[in-house]
């Protein structure tokens, strides 16, 4: 087993560190296509994102493994499939806020992030201004 591994490692390494027939393929590999079931995931996460969801449902309603879901969410998007969901949501929040802000209209950040789906608002406040590089209330301020 052992020498299976040091073999393969060898060939992987000499493909990637010398110049051959298939370097360029190597260096520019092509994209797989989209799943249809990460597209089913994300239309559910955009239809419910104001309910609360778990991998559990987007995995049924996908016709996918969980395993399998976080695998697509990760080779396609980068995150996993409740790391998706947050992005949406906060997404959602942002908006309010902008639209709120526009409008002229009170509105209180806390209530837009229950609303949302978010239970902890110091977890909120972290990730949204990690995502929008400022805190919830100086988007509503402008």
């Amino acid at each position: 087993m052992v020498t299976s591994q040091i073999e393969q490692l060898l060939a992987t390494t000499l493909l990637t560190r010398h110049p051959n027939n298939y370097s360029e393929a190597l260096a520019n590999p092509t994209p797989t296509p989209e799943l249809p079931y990460i597209r089913r995931a994300e239309d559910y996460i955009h239809a419910n994102c104001h309910k609360p969801i778990t991998v559990q449902d987007l995995a049924q309603y996908a016709h996918i493994s969980t395993r399998s879901l976080y695998k697509g969410f990760q080779e396609h998007r980068g995150v996993s499939p409740m790391g998706y969901v947050r992005l949406v949501r906060l997404q959602k929040v942002r908006d309010a806020l902008l639209t709120a802000r526009q409008a002229g209209s009170t509105v209180n950040v806390t209530q837009v992030a229950l609303e949302w789906g978010f239970g902890h608002l110091g977890h909120f406040t972290q990730a949204y201004r990690k995502q929008f590089n400022e805190l919830p209330s100086q988007t509503l301020r402008g």
